[in-house]
């Protein structure tokens, strides 16, 4: 089944398609993986479309059809446990291991699916709010930036003139350049020496550096560009998020929940990094029927809040070695009005309050791996009921966007 790795729900929306394995590697055929995809019509139809991100949205804003497309996501969840061979019991009883069930995107391996809404969103970067913080950077900034950067073409175009032999000596040099690369195994170590081979090696050919002396300037232009581009992203950070989203899991012996839930998201600190959330919500049963009598329709309902703090924030004096470090505190509340048999068990949760708080460190490394240690409280467990637990935990996390682009050629 399908884990969250927070108490809490998140309110932002997906740009585009994505997928997420877990419970094992990136195959089809790994025994108990289940497979998410979620995105945002909106943004498919655009990738369909080859738009890119701002072309999009500016085509967007004169189709109301669209537009309101674009304030909805969606997520769909298969379990290839649930796809199980003809010969599984056989197989159970003869205790020999059976094979992977291959991933198909059959209904019957569909175990949740989920339609979010988001009723507000200040934190798109495209939203008219901030047009006119960009149309200011774009009359300033970056107009000056292209003013520096065309003097710099210019520059080099005429040493280029001046020496006809220097467009040889610079293919030559990328050819070494790329060569020496393709045989370093990837690694920094491996790779710095040979850029800074190449570095030198560019100096001893353009014998004129001062045919470069814009480049500060051009420099100084960029700078200046990305400190008002972080300004303004640091103003959309502060901006709120409100959702709604309805999920339903499908469960294989009891009819579905249906859970519904509001998320509200805003920065409690306004400092542009910390993030405070609510959530809301209550699961009912799609039916009674098949169910004990006397069973009532609602099974519990849920309130949460989290808190997302920097350590850097809180740290004086130099803080670099603290950067991104995030500190997070949530607490979650549950009324559980309907037991409910725990899946591939013989256990009953019974009715009750459930209280959950954890604390968290999550440490970046490197390339978007993050390391998360957490502390949990509970005054019970589904598993142990009417006693209290308290678990660490600690798991390594990977930004797929990240790791990605470290793979692009």
């Amino acid at each position: 089944m399908s884990r969250k790795r927070t108490c809490i729900s998140r309110g932002s929306l997906p740009a585009i398609l994505g997928f997420a394995v877990e419970n094992g590697a990136l195959s089809r055929t790994v025994s108990g993986t289940t497979v998410t995809f979620q995105g945002s019509p909106n943004g498919i139809l655009n990738a369909l479309q080859g738009k890119g991100f701002l072309e999009g949205y500016r085509d967007d804003e004169n189709v109301p059809f669209l537009k309101a497309l674009r304030h909805t996501a969606f997520s769909v969840t298969f379990d290839t446990s649930r796809d199980s061979p003809p010969d599984a019991n056989s197989t159970a009883a003869t205790g020999t291991t059976s094979t992977p069930n291959p991933f198909t995107g059959s209904s019957r391996q569909v175990s949740e699916y989920s339609f979010r809404l988001a009723l507000l969103n200040k934190r798109d970067p495209r939203d008219k709010t901030y047009r006119p913080l960009w149309d200011q950077i774009a009359a300033g900034a970056l107009q000056q930036t292209a003013i520096v950067a065309n003097e710099v073409v210019q520059a080099v175009a005429a040493h280029r003139k001046a020496d006809p032999a220097l467009d040889k000596r610079l293919a030559d040099w990328q050819a070494d350049f790329r060569k020496s690369l393709a045989a370093t195994d990837g690694s920094d170590a491996a790779v710095n020496p040979v850029v800074t081979d190449a570095i030198t090696s560019l100096e001893t050919i353009v014998d004129d550096i001062t045919v470069f002396g814009n480049l500060k300037p051009y420099a100084a232009a960029v700078q200046a560009f990305s400190a008002d581009r972080t300004r303004v992203l640091k103003q959309v950070s502060k901006g709120t998020i409100a959702t709604y989203e309805f999920t339903n899991t499908r469960q294989v012996s009891n009819p579905d929940l249906l859970n519904h839930r509001l998320v509200f998201e805003t920065d409690l600190l306004k400092n542009g990094k910390s993030d405070f959330t609510l959530n809301a919500s209550f699961t009912h049963f799609s039916t009674t029927d098949g169910l004990p009598a006397k069973t009532k329709s609602i099974r519990d309902y849920q309130f949460g809040a989290q808190i997302d703090v920097p350590v850097a924030s809180m740290v004086t004096g130099p803080n670099g070695g603290f950067e991104n470090w995030m500190l997070t505190g949530s607490w979650r509340y549950m009324r559980l009005l309907e037991s409910q048999k725990i899946p591939l068990t013989d256990f009953t949760a019974p009715t009750g309050v459930i209280n959950l708080i954890q604390g968290k460190l999550t440490v970046p490394i490197k390339d978007g791996i993050k390391v998360p240690l957490a502390v949990t409280w509970s005054n019970r467990t589904e598993l142990v009921p009417h006693h209290s637990d308290f678990r660490v935990n600690l798991g390594v996390l990977f930004d797929s966007g990240v790791l990605f682009s470290r793979l692009k050629p």
